[in-house]
């Protein structure tokens, strides 16, 4: 394989439905539209999605289910809320301690990460497509783990250490909200460090 794409989702809820070769339901159609434009060259590229939305999904519904019996009203505004921006607010970095649901949500990323890596190299270019709040989910997954990678060399697994970075596309991407609690504002370092000079060069 000569390059990898991870796409991850944005907020509201997805359903966790994969095809055979376990592609969520949510960027299906997206994967098949790319690999019929890339032709023969399709097969050069692996995707896998990262999916998260199991870690809030389930506290937003259990809410919304103790409203059923309850006396409110706009429960269709009240749906729309809680389980768009449920998501945004839910995964937001709290104290140390009560810090589970950011590295859960990290953890399914994790696991997507390692699915791809099993099917390239460990210096295959890495290209994020990335929905939504799933552009600042993964920006911070990204953040801490180039924290962990401080050396300048190479770590071990350069793919899993996000040192093959060389695409982080968005797509109603809302970092911009986010930085207004951070002063100064320091982006993520781009592109990885363990890169040829050519998609170095071409990094985007």
């Amino acid at each position: 394989m000569k390059l990898a794409v991870a796409i991850i989702h944005g907020i509201g809820t997805q359903a966790d439905v994969r095809d055979a070769e376990g592609q969520h339901m949510f960027a299906q159609e997206l994967i098949s539209g790319l690999r019929q434009h890339l032709g023969a060259q399709a097969d050069q590229v692996a995707f896998q999605t990262l999916y998260w939305a199991s870690v809030l999904d389930k506290r937003e519904r259990a809410y919304l289910d103790k409203l059923r019996d309850q006396p409110v009203r706009w429960r269709w505004l009240r749906r729309m809320v809680t389980l768009f921006l449920g998501d945004a607010s839910g995964y937001r970095k709290v104290s140390q301690a009560y810090d589970t649901t950011y590295e859960e949500v990290h953890q399914c990323l994790r696991g997507g990460l390692n699915a791809l890596r099993a099917k390239v190299a460990a210096d295959t270019p890495l290209v994020i497509l990335a929905h939504s709040l799933g552009g600042h989910i993964v920006s911070n997954f990204i953040w801490d783990q180039q924290r962990i990678n401080k050396a300048e060399h190479c770590p071990l697994d350069p793919f899993l250490a996000m040192e093959t970075l060389s695409g982080l596309i968005t797509f109603g991407c809302n970092i911009p909200l986010f930085t207004f609690a951070y002063d100064p504002v320091i982006p993520i370092r781009f592109p990885g460090h363990c890169l040829t000079d050519a998609v170095t060069q071409n990094a985007r």
